[in-house]
């Protein structure tokens, strides 16, 4: 799949690529800037690792989608091309069996739709109304794909920083609170101070 759509859509696989890089530069930024003492350790790395091969395969998903929508008047031609192979008169009701059959010829013949789909349902309609028809619901169709590898790939961030957060060695960054004393005791303890007034021993704290 990814060598097909590597060839039909080399220019958005290179975007996607580029964004997936980016997306884990900065995911590794917001990490080290919100936990300034923490130290990545090799299972830490082995997630990001994951998480990068997770996002990339999305991406190739959604690339693949988006080029076929963007050129979905080439995939039209191609169906009306296949009906007009079929010398079926325009008035004429497809049932399902027709309408799979024209939909799998126009799949074997588009580089990368026959990943996505394989199978129609178009009965009822027109062979005149068949190729707006079809069209209309692959955009559809590709659209749920898109918003379905969006949220995977959402998902799989969530749990990868937790993961990556909870693997990470962190060293002592609290701040130490110490109290001073008279006596110049920085110990983090007061310590009594004795006095006399009118002829009595009082023990004070500071």
């Amino acid at each position: 799949m990814i060598s097909a759509i590597l060839k039909y859509s080399i220019g958005s696989l290179i975007y996607g690529g580029l964004i997936t890089v980016v997306f884990l530069a900065l995911f590794i930024f917001l990490i080290k800037g919100w936990y300034k003492d923490a130290v990545f350790k090799p299972i830490s790395f082995v997630v990001l690792g994951i998480l990068a091969i997770v996002i990339l395969w999305n991406s190739t998903i959604i690339c693949g989608a988006l080029s076929i929508k963007s050129d979905i008047s080439s995939t039209q031609a191609m169906i009306e091309n296949t009906i007009r192979s079929y010398g079926l008169d325009n008035s004429a009701v497809v049932d399902k069996i027709q309408s799979n059959e024209i939909f799998r010829d126009v799949a074997n013949q588009h580089p990368i739709l026959g990943y996505y789909a394989d199978n129609c349902d178009f009965s009822g309609w027109s062979i005149a109304q068949l190729p707006t028809v079809m069209c209309n619901t692959l955009k559809d169709y590709l659209n749920k794909i898109i918003l379905k590898a969006l949220l995977w790939s959402l998902g799989f961030v969530v749990v990868g920083a937790i993961v990556v957060i909870k693997t990470m060695d962190r060293t002592s960054g609290g701040r130490s609170s110490y109290r001073y004393s008279r006596t110049g005791n920085s110990t983090g303890r007061t310590k009594p101070v004795s006095s006399r007034y009118n002829g009595k021993r009082r023990t004070s704290r500071i």
